[in-house]
């Protein structure tokens, strides 16, 4: 009998290490979309997102907010495990990236034009458009922003798999984007220099940053700690269960003996 209640605590402290760990369920994770820019280009991006159909097995559930007020609230009020902010120039850069695009295309078409028929570079046509060119490329191009937010309050599990979501929903992005705009490169025929392409290939930065961290010196952090107490516990209770189990029988069995009849009842 006391063998039984002995697997049966060692059973328990096992549970109780390891029960607690997996308790979110990884589908419609609510996730905040915060549009700051409200251009073309980020309106897509936010649709893209929020349209989803109707299916239980979602990972993520996206839900627009307005503001950083009404997304801060919703983490005080433990709705959003992360969101998804879109930056107030978004749009604006996505356009600037296409104008420079253009001002290259044009510019090395024009070139090719003066060279084919020099007297064309004489004309006021072709010297308005030689300065808007240059005017167009002097002109940085910076790189549209999106902040990726983790809520690592609300779970760690849920954390982990935002962040590997994130990552890869900035690197597509990059992709998508960057395919449209170098594709027109390819289409025009016009040579570009490496560090053209490369700023052409990455029109988007991503950052992610976490709110509401969890403390190093938290539950998660002392598992070894957690796992050598409830052991010790374990050990201890069984060891006054068998010691009382002995001192109870021990005259009538030889030391040492142990039955697992007990345990078939």
């Amino acid at each position: 009998m006391y063998l039984c209640a002995v697997i049966l605590v060692l059973t328990l402290f096992s549970v109780a290490q390891f029960g607690a760990r997996n308790t979110i369920k990884v589908h419609n994770l609510p996730v905040a979309v915060l549009d700051e820019s409200n251009g073309k280009a980020s309106q897509q991006i936010k649709n893209n997102l929020t349209y989803q159909p109707k299916d239980k097995n979602t990972k993520i559930k996206w839900i627009v907010v307005h503001s950083r007020k009404q997304l801060r609230q919703g983490y005080n009020d433990k709705k959003y495990y992360g969101a998804v902010i879109i930056k107030k120039n978004f749009s604006a850069n996505i356009t600037a990236y296409t104008k420079r695009l253009q001002a290259l295309i044009g510019q090395q078409k024009l070139a090719a034009l003066i060279k084919k028929t020099p007297a064309a570079a004489k004309t006021t046509k072709v010297k308005t458009q030689e300065k808007a060119f240059a005017a167009a490329l002097q002109q940085p191009a910076q790189q549209a922003g999106i902040s990726f937010q983790i809520n690592q309050g609300m779970n760690t599990s849920a954390a982990t798999l935002l962040t590997t979501a994130f990552t890869k929903m900035g690197a597509q992005l990059n992709t998508k984007l960057g395919a449209k705009l170098t594709g027109a490169v390819q289409k025009s025929g016009i040579a570009l220099s490496s560090a053209n392409w490369k700023s052409l290939s990455n029109p988007v930065k991503t950052t992610t940053t976490t709110v509401n961290k969890i403390p190093n010196k938290s539950v998660s952090g002392m598992a070894p700690f957690l796992m050598t107490v409830f052991a010790w516990l374990g050990a201890l209770i069984s060891s006054l269960l068998l010691w009382r189990e002995h001192k109870k029988n021990g005259p009538k069995q030889e030391s040492g003996q142990e039955s697992f009849v007990s345990c078939q009842h």
